[in-house]
């Protein structure tokens, strides 16, 4: 039995204990049966928060999401991220990032939060980063964990698409819509318990960190990484480890193109837009040389926007270039190739990893 799940299981026992001697058939009053479910809640919040097995979590979270519990998913996806978890921050990052949509219906049943969303994709990103660096290069556990790597800076690529994210470009860094730890922190319609987790309140602490400098950090962190040693053991896996670390190096240097923009917004200078369209240069050279290149078609486009909107043209007014109407404008163009103003065509990407069991399992 599942941890939510037998948390309600022993409620429900105990109020049948309590109601079996009364001779009373009278239906219980809205406020004790109010109250008998906020008991339950917390129950289940305290059973959550005081598990340590992760593989336990993973599963009963994976059970939650498809029994279209998906709150009560978010909240045990988060302890174990709480545990030093990278799938289950990814999972965050996809669930937060895209929300879940009634099929055929205009209806979120998870609310689509895009810079939550980021938030999370950041902290797998950097989880995953950390792990990469402790595994042996020519294992299946450091495949697997390039694999993920990947599927997570996907995830980023496509969610600074989103047109949170892009007018998000110009957000002054100290304000709290883009601090990297508040966002972290799950809002109260995602909560199984309103309750705080006291690790939350750590994490407000470092409120003024946005998330375009947690993501700056994360991969100066990363990059390392994606460079090939030059002592491959076997030609197959020097091979197969290139192919994945391209394609980490190509969606590295996309993001690296959005931070390129968010300087050029912040700093409003010449110098800062020339960087923009030397970014987008390079992250079109490493598209088209890169081996996934066929999967890459969206991203190209966004590159197009930006190098059309900074390139160095003789008429080019800086001002201009830089102002509210020109960055709105720009951030509805990029957010209109991935369909995030359509709920019913909301981006889909799937995300995979090993189970406890150690066999994939997609979600």
């Amino acid at each position: 039995m599942g941890l939510g799940a037998s948390a309600n299981a022993q409620e429900a026992r105990k109020e049948g204990t309590e109601h079996k001697g009364k001779a009373s058939h009278a239906k219980p009053s809205l406020r004790s049966h109010a109250a008998s479910r906020l008991e339950r809640q917390k129950h289940t919040h305290e059973v959550i928060e005081s598990s340590t097995d992760v593989k336990r979590l993973l599963w009963e979270a994976q059970a939650a999401f498809s029994a279209h519990q998906y709150t009560l998913a978010a909240v045990l996806y988060r302890r174990a991220a709480g545990l030093g978890n990278d799938y289950a921050c990814a999972f965050l990052a996809k669930l937060f990032g895209f929300g879940v949509v009634r099929a055929n219906q205009s209806l979120f049943l998870f609310e689509r939060d895009s810079l939550r969303g980021i938030a999370w994709g950041i902290a797998a990103l950097e989880r995953t980063s950390q792990q990469l660096q402790e595994l042996s290069t020519y294992t299946a556990d450091y495949a697997a964990q390039l694999s993920l790597l990947n599927q997570t800076l996907t995830l980023l690529c496509t969610l600074l698409c989103s047109p949170e994210a892009c007018q998000a470009l110009a957000t002054d860094e100290s304000q709290a819509d883009i601090s990297f730890s508040l966002l972290l922190i799950f809002p109260r319609s995602c909560e199984v318990y309103t309750a705080r987790p006291s690790d939350d309140l750590q994490l407000a602490e470092d409120a003024r960190r946005s998330i375009w400098t947690a993501l700056r950090d994360a991969l100066r962190t990363a990059q390392p990484l994606f460079i090939m040693p030059s002592d491959a053991e076997e030609p197959s896996d020097s091979v197969q480890l290139e192919v994945a670390k391209a394609l980490a190096r190509t969606h590295v240097a996309f993001l690296d193109a959005f931070l390129a923009m968010r300087t050029a917004f912040t700093e409003k200078s010449t110098s800062a837009v020339d960087a923009v369209y030397q970014a987008w240069l390079a992250y079109l050279g490493a598209a088209s040389d890169c081996p996934d290149s066929a999967n890459l078609t969206r991203y190209r486009r966004v590159a197009a926007e930006g190098q059309q909107w900074s390139a160095p043209i003789s008429e080019r007014n800086i001002n201009a270039l830089v102002s509210s109407a020109e960055h709105s404008a720009l951030s509805k163009r990029i957010s209109s190739i991935f369909p995030f103003v359509s709920v019913a065509k909301s981006p889909r990407l799937c995300l995979s990893a090993k189970s406890p069991a150690g066999s994939p399992r997609p979600v």
